[in-house]
């Protein structure tokens, strides 16, 4: 009895440790400003993606030095997916994702959007981050970002439970145990 108690308390402390360690397939996560974003791609116009990128969660939009430091932090890591037809707003660059921030008016029917991009300037040696301005009609590929909650805030629960559990069974297996005959 008290092995299969052992063995469970083990067993669903190892299975609750798995499930709050494992993270979305395909999460990409960087680390700026002490803080951790899951960035994804997305490819369209600012017309068609306007409601993704605008969403509560997308932590770039309104917070242009978020989208700047990010930009930098990911530079080419995810592919130099823009060039000047799309997305760069500079002849011969190449551009990273356009981690978009806002978008202001330029007319009374014609509005640009405003992100930063990192750019490789010609493939050359200097590299930065540069700001674009792109058509919302115009096949952009744009960055969203999300906060990667900290573990302790969100899944910790579950861990902690099992702790408990196992320490438990620790303790009666000690109290219940018979004392060594001499």
């Amino acid at each position: 009895m008290r092995k299969s108690v052992f063995g469970l308390v083990v067993a669903s402390t190892t299975l609750a440790g798995a499930m709050s360690s494992a993270g979305p397939a395909n999460a990409i996560n960087y680390v700026y400003d002490g803080n951790t974003y899951d960035v994804t791609t997305l490819s369209g116009s600012f017309d068609s993606l306007s409601g993704t990128l605008k969403a509560t969660d997308n932590v770039l939009w309104g917070n242009g030095n978020l989208s700047k430091g990010l930009a930098g932090v990911v530079q080419s890591s995810m592919g130099l997916l823009n060039n000047e037809t799309a997305g760069c707003s500079y002849i011969g660059y190449h551009c990273g994702p356009n981690f978009a921030y806002g978008v202001i008016p330029v007319g009374p029917f014609q509005n640009l959007v405003v992100s930063f991009s990192w750019t490789d300037i010609l493939q050359q040696d200097s590299q930065q981050v540069l700001v674009s301005y792109t058509e919302p009609p115009q096949y952009v590929t744009y960055a969203k970002a999300t906060t990667v909650a900290v573990p302790w805030e969100t899944d910790a629960l579950s861990v902690i439970g099992s702790t408990i559990l196992f320490a438990g069974g620790l303790w009666a297996r000690n109290k219940f145990a018979k004392p060594l005959q001499k």
